[in-house]
């Protein structure tokens, strides 16, 4: 690339990243989103085995967290500016993370006047 054509992405995976009110530090902030059902079959199957009721209390304790329990709030806010769903499968949500930052990638490139293909 040329000069100011270079765009470097970092990936920050930080589940409170809200709650340390660290979101000015972003030029994007993505949270990617399951069903209810779906993570809780998650945390209470797999790798994670936790137990049913340690599962369900997680997440009744992550509801009152930034960009969970208020995500419309934020996304309204412009705090987050990237909603994926993880309610498919993994090659589903690769799909979705490359969609969306193929979309970052154009947004910026057009705001510098960078044709695209």
């Amino acid at each position: 690339n040329k000069g100011n054509d270079t765009f470097f992405v970092a990936v920050l995976e930080a589940a409170m990243l809200l709650d340390a009110g660290w979101e000015d530090m972003l030029d994007e902030l993505w949270v990617v989103t399951a069903s209810a059902d779906i993570a809780f079959q998650r945390l209470v199957g797999g790798e994670r085995g936790l137990d049913p009721d340690d599962a369900r209390r997680r997440m009744t304790d992550q509801e009152s967290r930034r960009g969970i329990g208020n995500l419309n709030e934020e996304v309204e806010r412009g705090f987050v500016t990237a909603v994926v769903d993880n309610s498919g499968t993994t090659a589903d949500l690769r799909r979705s993370l490359d969609n969306t930052l193929k979309d970052v990638v154009d947004k910026w490139q057009k705001s510098r006047g960078i044709e695209t293909n």
